[in-house]
């Protein structure tokens, strides 16, 4: 999110608490709208009071963020290929337009439909270009291959280009329904 806002000239902090187990864990952010001319804080008016554009702001929010939402749940897998042994690999659980907020394409293939990780959906994964050019040899044929995540069959649907390591370096994106 971080280097997104760099990118459009904003800034981003971040104030995270995510304790396992703890109601109420989550993320805080605070935004704020500078007239780059001015230098006044749009979202105030003159007396401090909620501006017209703060209101419109927050209405914009609460329509379009859950589709731009990029959750993301940290964890590792048990990943293995042909029937091999499995390997612990990094992954991020994400939601369906986390390569899109973050303005990633596929090397190959595609990401996450919006109807992926929900129940009776199929089970599929990316993954890193890293693992793909270490595992399978830069081998285009890798998209549609059949690996075994967690126990489970999984389908290879895509290709995340190096730059997808945020929040950290993974090797596996498999999708939550948001």
């Amino acid at each position: 999110v971080r280097e997104s806002a760099l990118r459009h000239d904003m800034f981003a902090t971040f104030m995270a608490k995510p304790i396992a187990g703890e109601p109420g864990s989550a993320m805080h952010v605070h935004q704020s709208l500078i007239d780059k001319s001015s230098g006044r804080n749009l979202f105030s008016n003159e007396d401090g009071t909620p501006s017209r554009e703060f209101f419109w702001y927050i209405g914009g929010l609460q329509k379009h963020i859950p589709a731009a939402m990029s959750q993301f749940a940290p964890g590792a897998a048990n990943f293995a290929t042909n029937g091999g042994e499995p390997n612990r690999l990094d992954r991020l659980t994400v939601g369906p337009s986390f390569f899109s907020v973050l303005g990633l394409d596929p090397l190959r293939g595609r990401f996450f439909a919006a109807t992926e990780g929900g129940p009776g959906s199929p089970n599929v994964v990316v993954i890193s270009e890293r693992l793909w050019r270490s595992r399978f040899a830069a081998s285009p044929s890798v998209i549609g291959q059949h690996v075994t995540v967690d126990e489970r069959p999984h389908t290879i649907i895509g290709i995340a280009p190096e730059s997808a390591m945020y929040p950290q370096v993974v090797d596996l994106w498999t999708p939550r329904l948001i």
